[in-house]
């Protein structure tokens, strides 16, 4: 399975690999992602600026990461604790619940950290989890 850069041809597949992930969370009682969120705009805003990166099997998207440097204005009052080179931001993150528990978060992370020689901080890491716990 090889991680290439999302193109706007696979919005269709990042549109269902998302329904599958919402459900699977809300199934879980985790309500994170909803009807607005991420949404048809969202994903191709992220693919046409070349920010998401997705693993494509058998013709489906079963993972994908949003990674650039935005920060969402909810983390304003974190404190980055490491300040060396570009922070990689990681926005969406999603693996297929099909394809869960076989490695592709990491795979996907290290996309991330890789992304434009920067550097994912374990802040940002925290804030992803503190994200997906809610």
């Amino acid at each position: 399975m090889d991680i290439i850069l999302g193109t706007i041809q696979h919005l269709k597949q990042v549109k269902y690999l998302y329904a599958a992930v919402t459900q699977n969370l809300r199934s879980s009682g985790v309500f994170q992602w909803d009807r607005y969120y991420p949404n048809r705009c969202v994903i191709s805003k992220d693919l046409k600026q070349e920010q998401m990166y997705t693993i494509i099997h058998a013709n489906n998207c079963i993972g994908a990461v949003v990674v650039n440097e935005v920060l969402s204005h909810k983390y304003t009052g974190v404190i980055r604790k490491d300040l060396s080179g570009r922070p990689a931001v990681i926005h969406p993150l999603a693996v297929h619940p099909d394809y869960q528990g076989q490695g592709i978060v990491k795979k996907l992370l290290q996309v991330a950290e890789q992304w434009q020689n920067c550097k994912v901080s374990e802040v940002y890491v925290w804030m992803l989890l503190q994200e997906i716990q809610k």
